[in-house]
């Protein structure tokens, strides 16, 4: 069954296709993982930014180095926690009011 759309000031009623729906519903689930793997990307980017310096200076820092990537949708800084036996990486909400995601880190 093909769906009726409505395009305002371009054309009367025409019909799109049950695959191209499909196939829109789709691209749109990719992309979603997508984005989600580009933030992950960057987060395990500044991770391994942590362990270099972990492995330098024989300790974990106490704040998030300067210098390492950046959430790609907010611009900020990933919220860095020092644990008893690592590290934590936050990505929070544009506002701040949630997490999105959070990864821990262990150091030997």
């Amino acid at each position: 069954m093909a769906e009726r759309l409505r395009i305002p000031g371009i054309s009367p009623i025409f019909k799109v296709p049950d695959d191209l729906i499909r196939y829109q519903q789709a691209k749109s689930r990719i992309l979603f993982l997508g984005s989600c793997s580009i933030a992950g990307r960057k987060m395990h980017e500044a991770a391994i930014e942590v362990y270099l310096h972990a492995a330098r200076s024989g300790s974990v820092p106490t704040e998030l180095l300067a210098g390492v990537p950046k959430d790609p949708f907010t611009g900020k800084d990933f919220a860095y926690q020092k644990t008893e036996e690592g590290f934590t990486l936050t990505r929070w909400t544009d506002d701040d009011t949630d997490w999105r995601s959070q990864l821990e880190f262990k150091v030997r």
